[in-house]
């Protein structure tokens, strides 16, 4: 489940494409990027800013 603010950062554009998300519990928290580098981390960009995520 989404708010419409969170599924306009998920499917930019309204169409039809989604970008990869990530869940928790049967939500949608964000969206990520695969890395371009072997070996590198993913990066996940937070839909929503918590106060025990990182800045």
């Amino acid at each position: 489940m989404a708010t419409k603010e969170q599924e306009a950062k998920i499917v930019p554009g309204s169409n039809g494409v989604f970008r990869p998300t990530a869940l928790s519990a049967g939500r949608a928290v964000g969206t990520w990027k695969r890395p371009t580098r072997k070996n590198a981390a993913v990066v996940v960009d937070p839909l929503q800013k918590h106060s025990h995520w990182p800045s």
